[in-house]
């Protein structure tokens, strides 16, 4: 077999180039925290479903977030749901929370079996940063059985 020395002389031709690295110090901090999404939120509160549980009401929370979520407080109220008066208010501490890990809160209402509007808000002070706070609270005016 005859090769064309003309092609295989321009195939073995070495070809040179240069590369110019810049290099910047980060400060140790910097250094410390992930390049990726750096500075934006990565907890996401979810209030989710709530539910008559016994004379009891369980509120759903959810972390929906990309990373570990700190300690917080969901606030509840509850209302008369044919007077709107408010019967109750409760803080209940919520521990800190797993990406997608759901915890259940559990409030008593104070006269069990009145008919009842239930209004749950995660982190009610808005102390974590999140990348949602618009899902951080819902209610309900006749929990699900």
């Amino acid at each position: 077999m005859k090769t064309n020395s003309a092609a295989s002389d321009a195939f073995s031709q070495k070809v040179q180039f240069s590369v110019t690295l810049a290099v910047t110090s980060l400060s140790e901090a910097q250094a410390q925290q992930p390049r990726q999404n750096q500075g934006l939120p990565k907890v996401d509160f979810q209030i989710g479903q709530i539910q008559k549980l016994g004379q009891g009401i369980a509120i759903s929370v959810t972390n929906r977030g990309l990373a570990m979520s700190p300690a917080t407080t969901v606030s509840v109220a509850i209302h008369d749901l044919q007077s709107r008066r408010l019967l109750t208010t409760k803080s209940l501490s919520l521990p800190p929370m797993q990406p997608n890990q759901t915890r259940r809160v559990i409030v008593v209402p104070p006269s069990p079996g009145q008919p009842i509007m239930v209004r749950a808000t995660v982190d009610p002070r808005n102390r974590v940063q999140e990348s949602n706070e618009r899902n951080n609270a819902t209610a309900s005016r006749r929990p699900a059985e």
